[in-house]
């Protein structure tokens, strides 16, 4: 959601999040905001503060809260993340994570554990890009040039605790071949 949309939901958690680091030029015209509720667990992937710094060059920062009556950061980014230009944070249809798209890979937030982990993939821009679905208690990454394939089981993948306070992000993406599922190992 673009920042009007955002703004809206974000009415709905009772959250002061000028608090957040980054929150200022909230009135920049060149800057936007994408958020994502799952109304499962009562959750929100924000991703705001969003700017081009070059031509498809984006950067924003991430904060994720659960429940919007009283909420609680599980993590919040200690610096601007490099972004893909179409980041989208998603909820898997059964409810359980919610993700999004970066450009060195995927963040993946377990709902139900209140937890998250990364997945480094090459790069989601350009010639070089993913597509990311769950499929029951996996996940299927597929390059988008060629086509090819591979499966992500979540528990071979190595989580971490929110500390409800600032994270440095990227460095808990690992290399996606460490979760890979069995066949698709080399």
């Amino acid at each position: 959601m673009l920042r009007e949309e955002a703004a809206a939901l974000l009415k709905k958690w009772n959250y002061p999040f000028e608090t957040l680091s980054n929150w200022s030029f909230r009135d920049d015209p060149w800057c936007d905001d994408v958020a994502v509720e799952s109304h499962l667990v009562d959750a929100l992937f924000l991703v705001y503060k969003i700017v081009e710094i070059g031509m498809c060059h984006y950067y924003g920062d991430v904060a994720v809260l659960f429940d919007h009556e009283h909420p609680t950061m599980l993590l919040e980014s200690k610096s601007p993340l490099v972004l893909s230009p179409a980041i989208r944070p998603v909820v898997t249809p059964d409810g359980r994570y919610m993700y999004a798209p970066f450009n060195a890979g995927a963040l993946i937030i377990d709902l139900m554990k209140r937890k998250y982990t990364g997945v480094k993939l090459d790069s989601y821009y350009d010639s070089i890009c993913y597509d990311m679905q769950p499929a029951r208690d996996a996940f299927v990454i597929s390059h988008k040039k060629t086509g090819r394939s591979s499966v992500i089981l979540p528990e071979l993948l190595t989580w971490h605790e929110g500390t409800g306070g600032q994270t440095d992000i990227a460095a808990c993406f690992q290399t996606y071949e460490q979760a890979l599922y069995e066949p698709y190992r080399k």
